[in-house]
């Protein structure tokens, strides 16, 4: 069984006892032959009658619901909801007990300790073991916390969505209200009991109106702040500070979403931009002209064209999944972090009640004090300060225990808005890097004396680009035909040209860096958060596919994460790889048999050599590695803990 069902069988099986204790207890005073005065009889027995029939129901009604259930899914019993009937009448037969219970009842006077011997000996005829009948007269007061323990665990571990939680919650609470309700009830007791003497009598209005016991009655009043009552006052202080700050907070992280979609949006203008404008300088031998009339750059090398639109292509691509993907995202954050702030007002309202609730009393006690009672009594004056003494405690305890729990739960919803926002730049920035080192890996891999760039590889690779954003309108530039192109080699300048805006695709993240800190407010924020990992973070998958999973050759593995923008195939793989297997070193090989899933990986025999290109996929993941199998050739994806260095 789980927790949930250990605690439903304890709650059901200390009731079914508790029941009979009260029921035997009840029938044993009944039994009695010595009569008592029926102030005496109340005062030891109070209501007990109503305590034993309505646990008795309780109790049946638990049986009938456990009965339900097989032992192995006890915790499905509904047992909170067949509480909630219950829920009035044990607040009113509870509190009448336990108010009106008094430990030392039992030796009041001779008449009293008769009826309880003889009580006693009648109870020791069904429980021997049975000492005194002091340990069952305190049993219901002890059920009553035994309540607020049980369904406190009950809630701690009953989920959201089961069908009894929203019971359990409203038990746990109303049990937890009627022990408050028992405390006050006896804390005031006791102060009434030392002002005018005794332990049980009430006092009556000629007592009241007694002059000589206000001194007495004063002095009670004032102990009513002891230091754990200045300590509920700190932690609401306290609390209230924090939710300001949080406030504060809240309207800076929801300005600084906005600056940001418009920032990152803005950068991307100008970098594609910049990179027309450098397309729009080239005359058509590649290279760049000021003016045809003015002068051309003639002595210049040839611009990389068809790399610049290759990045002109991501960049759109880039451009269009935040307009259409993570624009609408942020501006919903944003907007919830509105509805959030409005939501933050709430516990303002419940703090100037707690205000004006204080500053009433201060009032009833200073004419209390200086006995300006003006046409009221002094009774009617010591009621309202009672009552005013009960919702400002009431006030007290529900800010104490709330406040925290919402300043939590804030912090964390502002915790997440801003995560949220650095996996969207982790993101974007991942996606134009790989995208770029894509095409630097085949300027790369490409021989001396062969064209950096396979123009047809490339139409296909911007193709893909520009159905991606099909529902967009796409800005992707026009890539010139084959028949046009130049030959680059590898160690021409025009390489270098290319490896520069690799370059500046790496650092893209590095453009501006935010730092979110407390009480600095939005105008005084940098624009974008700083990422300029080329991996994909740890946490969070890419393109909704989990690729950090463990990979070992007696477990399960997954597909590499391959960019949806780069299928990667035999055909297109060997076609950007011309080498002659002589011509590689290799680095690994195969430590254990592998066979490949699908078009992206590739199968290896053990022992057999390999090449590692690549120690991630697309997205980062280190668990594949791509590389070419010596001496067929093929390329692909294999799992990293399949190979070993040689």
């Amino acid at each position: 069984m789980n927790k949930r069902a250990h605690l439903i069988h304890e709650l059901v099986e200390t009731q079914a006892k508790f029941a009979l204790d009260m029921e035997e207890l009840d029938r044993a005073f009944k039994k009695n032959s010595t009569r008592l005065i029926a102030e005496d009889k109340y005062l030891l027995l109070g209501n007990l009658t109503e305590v034993a029939e309505l646990s008795s129901q309780i109790n049946d009604s638990w049986q009938e619901e456990y009965t339900r259930y097989p032992l192995t899914e006890v915790d499905g019993a509904v047992i909170a909801a067949k509480t909630l009937p219950f829920k009035d009448r044990i607040n009113d037969v509870f509190f009448t007990y336990n108010s009106n219970y008094d430990a030392g009842a039992v030796r009041k006077h001779a008449e009293m300790e008769a009826y309880v011997d003889e009580g006693l000996e009648n109870l020791k005829l069904t429980k021997p073991n049975v000492l005194n009948i002091s340990s069952e007269l305190i049993k219901p007061v002890q059920r009553m916390f035994k309540f607020i323990q049980l369904f406190e665990k009950l809630q701690e571990h009953t989920p959201e969505s089961h069908e009894d939680y929203q019971a359990t919650t409203e038990m746990y609470e109303s049990f937890a209200a009627l022990a408050r309700r028992v405390n006050e009830k006896k804390r005031w007791c006791e102060i009434r009991n030392e002002v005018f003497g005794g332990t049980t009598q009430k006092p009556n209005r000629s007592i009241i109106l007694d002059m000589k016991s206000f001194p007495g009655l004063m002095n009670s009043l004032r102990l009513l702040k002891k230091p754990a009552q200045l300590e509920i006052d700190r932690l609401i202080e306290e609390e209230k500070n924090r939710l300001q700050k949080l406030q504060n907070i809240i309207t800076s992280v929801r300005e600084w979403i906005r600056r940001w979609v418009d920032c990152t949006s803005k950068a991307y203008y100008s970098e594609r931009n910049f990179l027309q404008c450098v397309l729009n300088m080239c005359d058509n031998e590649r290279h760049l002209c000021i003016h045809p009339l003015v002068k051309s750059c003639s002595q210049s090398y040839a611009v990389p064209v068809d790399e610049i639109n290759a990045y002109v292509a991501v960049v759109d691509s880039c451009l269009a999944d935040l307009k259409r993907v993570y624009e609408p995202g942020l501006r919903r954050v944003a907007d919830r972090l509105g509805q959030l702030l409005e939501i933050t007002n709430d516990p303002q309202l419940l703090l100037e009640k707690l205000y004006s609730v204080h500053q009433e009393l201060k009032t009833t006690v200073r004419k209390l004090d200086e006995q300006n009672y003006a046409n009221q009594s002094e009774a009617a004056l010591v009621e309202a300060h009672e009552e005013l003494q009960h919702t400002k405690n009431t006030l007290q305890e529900n800010l104490r225990k709330e406040l925290p729990v919402l300043n939590k739960q804030i912090e964390n919803v502002l915790f997440a808005a801003v995560s949220y926002v650095q996996v969207v730049t982790a993101k974007m920035t991942s996606r134009e890097v790989l995208s770029m080192r894509k095409v630097m890996e085949k300027a790369r891999q490409s021989p001396a004396g062969k064209p950096t760039l396979d123009l047809v590889e490339w139409r296909k690779f911007v193709e893909h680009i520009r159905a991606r954003v099909t529902n967009s309108q796409s800005q992707v530039a026009s890539i010139p035909n084959a028949g046009g192109a130049s030959r680059i080699s590898r160690s021409s300048s025009a390489a270098r040209s290319a490896g520069t805006v690799y370059n500046r695709a790496r650092y893209q993240g590095q453009r501006s860096q935010v730092t979110l800190s407390m009480g600095v407010p939005s105008s005084s924020m940098p624009y974008l958060p700083s990422n300029s990992t080329t991996h994909r973070p740890e946490g969070y998958s890419t393109y909704g596919k989990n690729t950090r999973i463990s990979v070992s050759p007696k477990s399960p593995y997954p597909n590499p994460t391959t960019s949806k923008f780069f299928p990667c195939d035999s055909h297109q793989t060997n076609s950007a790889i011309s080498l002659r297997s002589f011509e590689i070193e290799p680095t690994h090989e195969a430590a254990y048999d592998f066979t490949a899933k699908d078009q992206n990986q590739v199968s290896v025999k053990a022992g057999q050599a390999v090449k590692v290109l690549e120690t991630f996929d697309r997205t980062g993941n280190t668990q594949w590695y791509k590389v070419i199998v010596l001496p067929d050739l093929k390329t692909g994806y294999v799992p990293a803990s399949y190979l070993r260095l040689m």
